[in-house]
């Protein structure tokens, strides 16, 4: 038998947690494996993703629910760590979180933001090839993941900046 419990440690301070269920009665985890201790050897699932204000949100699925949140991807899981060891309260033995990371996804829409362009512009790099390839092509239009985009949009600015450096008129010697 395994109690469910729900924290949520989205909007606490780091390091505290608060119970948001009742405990309740749930089925099994993800994963249980008895270890020669006689503790149980626990696998959990959570996802992971940005949200629209830029940070970050973990859940985890299964019988211990522990939703919690950070600026970075690394304080979020480090956060999500702490929700889970005060969820399970000791009962286990080693815990494993298998994390999911759901990247931030552009369209074409997105990806003239980022470049500061519009649409017909991202097309038209699109079909000539020197656009990044997207991770998927859907009836709706062709979906990138938005790090490669912001990463393109860094190199083509540079390579635009460097170009207008190298053809700048030199101006005449001062004599």
């Amino acid at each position: 038998m395994v109690l469910e419990h729900l924290f949520d440690c989205t909007s606490l301070s780091p390091g505290s947690t608060r119970l948001l269920s009742r405990f309740q009665y749930a089925g099994l985890y993800d994963s249980v494996t008895p270890s020669a201790a006689g503790s149980i050897d626990v696998q959990i699932r959570a996802s992971l993703r940005q949200g629209p204000d830029g940070g970050w949100v973990a859940e985890t699925e299964g019988d211990v629910r522990v939703r919690a949140a950070g600026p970075t991807p690394d304080a979020c899981l480090a956060s999500l760590g702490r929700c889970v060891e005060v969820g399970l309260d000791g009962r286990t033995g080693p815990v494993t979180i298998l994390v999911e990371v759901t990247p931030v996804l552009a369209g074409v829409a997105e990806a003239a933001e980022i470049m500061r362009w519009d649409k017909r512009r991202v097309v038209t790099y699109i079909d000539r090839g020197a656009f990044p390839q997207p991770i998927q092509a859907l009836a709706s239009g062709r979906v990138w993941r938005r790090a490669d985009v912001e990463r393109f949009a860094v190199h083509w600015r540079s390579r635009l900046a460097a170009r207008a450096r190298r053809d700048a008129p030199t101006p005449p010697p001062v004599i």
